[in-house]
């Protein structure tokens, strides 16, 4: 019998405002694929198993999460990291040795590096669809997330999106991207209030009545640092005080839900047999 192994991948939350298509960053919920026989065993036509195959496995494989697909929390990118790091950890690959192999296959089908970045390595992340780096950043303990009860498509809503920008705007979200990983890396959230964004966020914030509603609100509380549209929507991601926090949460929004979730540091990781998914 093959050693049992299963795999943990977290979500993530991916642009944070002007970083477009190249900042993730990981969550502490999570995607499982085993080949235990614990969960649910995958279909031929699924995304864990086309990531399975595309890294060369050919047995069964099980997965669970508590990760809510579909909301801009990175669940496709998520499945697809722990698919592809199960095969090549059945073929006796050290996991750590592998990851740079994973995020390559994980980005090619994803068509885009930044929550495949969240989902293998963790923490904060600059990805592109080639490679990535993680950042040393000092990041916050904790993240308010209104996770939305409706799921949306990211493929519709790339759509929806200008091919060009002004060169106003694209100067707006490069000075704002890099206050951004100047905040994290310093830990100096505050200055992230003056961060603009002007090439996603209003047009898919427009599809999304109930998530502008949150969005516009926090920016009136104070305490708040940051807020942005988590990847193409509809979650929204929030960093501020803890005041902020007890403030927002306390408020009711139609269509979701407020959790606060820390950072996941690890990314893709081996789940000990002895510990229950």
């Amino acid at each position: 019998m093959s050693q049992q192994i299963t795999l943990r991948a977290p979500g993530s939350t991916a642009n944070l405002g002007p970083g477009f298509d190249c900042f993730g960053l990981g969550l502490e919920r999570y995607v499982y694929a085993s080949n235990s026989g614990e969960g649910s065993p995958e279909g031929s036509a699924s995304i864990i198993r086309q990531a399975y195959e595309a890294a060369g496995g050919t047995g069964q494989v099980w997965f669970s999460h508590n990760l809510e697909p579909g909301r801009g929390l990175g669940f496709s990118a998520a499945a697809r990291s722990v698919g592809a790091g199960l095969a090549l950890c059945e073929k006796g690959n050290d996991l750590e040795d592998s990851k740079s192999k994973v995020f390559e296959i994980v980005a090619e089908l994803e068509g885009h590096g930044d929550n495949a970045a969240g989902s293998v390595y963790g923490g904060l992340n600059i990805a592109t669809k080639q490679d990535s780096h993680q950042v040393k950043a000092s990041l916050p303990e904790k993240l308010l997330l209104w996770i939305a009860a409706k799921s949306s498509s990211t493929d519709n809503s790339r759509k929806k999106l200008p091919a060009e920008v002004s060169l106003a705007d694209a100067v707006v979200n490069i000075e704002s991207t890099a206050r951004v990983l100047s905040c994290f890396y310093e830990g100096d959230f505050e200055r992230l209030r003056s961060c603009g964004e002007r090439i996603h966020q209003e047009t898919r914030l427009a599809c999304c009545p109930d998530s502008e509603t949150v969005f516009s609100k926090s920016q009136s509380v104070e305490g708040l640092h940051m807020a942005w549209l988590s990847g193409a929507g509809p979650s929204v991601g929030l960093l501020g005080t803890d005041e902020f926090y007890e403030t927002m949460s306390a408020m009711e929004f139609p269509g979701g839900k407020f959790f606060l979730l820390a950072p996941d540091t690890q990314g893709l990781s081996i789940v000990p047999n002895d510990v229950a998914t």
